[in-house]
């Protein structure tokens, strides 16, 4: 196309295009795009009716655009499926025919229309993109014949850079003066499915800050999802919280959630006096108490657990509860209201880690 004179306004009709059949696929040598595989993301999207999904969530809610609001949501997401990270990417992708198709546009806006388009979108504007989640996560759920809601909850830290909003220095072990975000994500496990995401500033703890954002994951899941018989929960021990334990108790929500070995729980001295230990698997050992919390004002059934491992532990609270005589060992511990055996709480615990690759992967 001619270059279009700068200062003039284009019509709305020269910016959207209307899709109405499907390209004929054919392998051969022809240079058209580098995204031919987008035809077939675009078939998904409409058999998922993504378009009409967005359109019913975000209509007058989200800030204008002569673009559309639905098509500069399918343009990110298209953004991202074709691995841009940053607004500027989009120059790499003017022209492509497959990719004005996905999003249902005669030419792209440039980065600096977007960013300003991004720039009005406040945190009350985007629950309306969090609705859009829910109902393809509750359709994705039923379709896969989920019953029972396995959900591992757990924080993530994604860096920054100096000039990002609301960053802020935190909990990032390994680059503590890096501003960063700590957002909290809700992935069901059955399904493969992240349930909820909210995003959050760096110096926030993940336990402390988890309150609201459980009660709303409730609420979802009551408005969203029919036929769920169950829930239970998988937390790391961020999470052994009082107002936590005592809001799944209310729920009805079954739960795992690791103990931190903190001096008024009395772990220590509870290993030190134990003689019995039940044996997990081959290195790995388990054995079961009531613990009184006082300041809690509850009983809670803790499993305790240690793992032979080939070297001193880096962790200096179980320092001094090994043998010389009898190898090197890692404790940790899990407080649980299931009523799993010691053996398959440790499994079912170790599922966690299926959570730790998906962020990975989102993270990529």
């Amino acid at each position: 196309p001619t270059e279009r004179p700068r200062n003039v306004r284009l019509r709305k009709a020269d910016l959207r295009a209307r899709v109405n059949g499907d390209y004929a696929l054919r392998f051969d040598a022809g240079a058209l795009t580098s995204y031919a595989g987008l035809e077939l993301v675009r078939r998904y999207f409409r058999t998922l009716n993504v378009a009409g999904i967005v359109r019913r969530h975000v209509s007058g809610r989200l800030p204008g655009t002569d673009f559309g609001v639905t098509s500069l949501v399918l343009l990110l997401l298209t953004l991202i499926i074709t691995g841009g990270q940053r607004l500027q990417h989009l120059l790499h992708l003017e022209g492509d025919p497959l990719i004005l198709r996905l999003c249902g546009l005669r030419r792209l806006p440039t980065p600096r229309t977007v960013g300003r388009w991004l720039s009005k979108l406040t945190c009350t504007k985007l629950e309306a993109l969090q609705r859009v989640n829910e109902e393809v996560v509750a359709r994705a759920i039923e379709h896969a014949g989920v019953s029972r809601l396995t959900i591992d909850i757990d924080g993530t830290v994604v860096s920054t850079g100096l000039q990002v909003e609301r960053a802020q220095r935190g909990y990032n072990p390994h680059h503590r003066k890096v501003p960063s975000y700590y957002p909290i994500t809700a992935y069901e496990a059955g399904s493969g499915q992240i349930l909820r995401v909210r995003n959050r500033s760096g110096n926030v703890h993940d336990g402390k800050a988890s309150i609201g954002f459980l009660r709303d994951l409730f609420a979802q899941i009551r408005e969203t999802m029919t036929g769920i018989r169950a829930i239970e929960f998988r937390m790391d021990g961020a999470f052994f919280r009082r107002d936590v334990i005592d809001l799944l108790g209310a729920k009805g929500a079954e739960y795992a959630i690791k103990v931190p070995f903190y001096t008024w729980i009395g772990l220590k001295d509870r290993i030190r006096g134990n003689r019995a230990w039940d044996r997990v698997e081959n290195g790995i050992d388990c054995f079961e108490e009531e613990i009184v919390l006082e300041q809690w004002g509850r009983c809670l059934r803790v499993v305790i657990y240690r793992k032979r491992v080939g070297h001193e532990s880096r962790k200096n609270y179980q320092l001094d509860l090994f043998d010389p005589s009898d190898g090197h060992w890692e404790y940790s511990a899990v407080v649980t209201n299931k009523t799993l055996t010691g053996r398959n709480l440790w499994y079912y615990m170790c599922g966690r880690g299926c959570h730790e690759k998906i962020l990975a992967e989102l993270k990529g």
